[in-house]
């Protein structure tokens, strides 16, 4: 900070210009290990296995929380993606049906992240979700209380992640 006042001459500004700095640098340092998809109807589950994921010292990737104020969704989510090695997926119809997973699911495949398929329903997955998904390991949430499933699905992410 004493240098950027030194060049800036504006304490104000320079101490903005080192928060950013330090900001930045941990963002780079500290990259989520996980990007969360979900539809927004399954917001309550997404989140808690998120806070759970991120108890354990997993960091995440979830949106709108990791969108900054005034970011793009189509600049940022791709990003995220590209940059992240496990995709946590929750497998609903809804979540087939939303604007935005499929699309988050395509970009998965194609940047070659490790996919981890959270099956919330016993039902018959859609045609482009059931080829997409045909050579991966589905995890059968419904069978469990939703505290059991997100602690199994913690301790496979965790795998994943090591």
């Amino acid at each position: 900070v004493e240098t950027l006042l030194f060049c800036e001459m504006n304490e104000e500004k320079a101490t903005y210009l080192a928060e950013a700095m330090k900001k930045h640098l941990t963002t780079i340092v500290e990259k989520p290990q996980v990007f969360i998809s979900y539809s927004t109807k399954n917001t309550d589950y997404a989140f808690q296995l998120r806070d759970g994921l991120e108890k354990a010292g997993i960091r995440c990737w979830i949106a709108p929380d990791s969108i900054p104020t005034g970011s793009n969704y189509l600049e940022e989510i791709p990003l995220a993606l590209s940059s992240t090695p496990v995709f946590a997926l929750i497998l609903t119809p809804d979540a087939e049906n939303s604007k935005w997973v499929p699309k988050e699911l395509e970009v998965a495949i194609d940047t070659q992240c490790a996919l981890i398929p959270i099956q919330l329903e016993n039902y018959k997955m859609g045609l482009k979700f059931r080829f997409a998904l045909a050579a991966e390991q589905i995890f059968p949430a419904w069978q469990y209380s939703v505290e059991e499933a997100v602690e199994k699905v913690i301790q496979i992410i965790a795998e994943k992640t090591k």
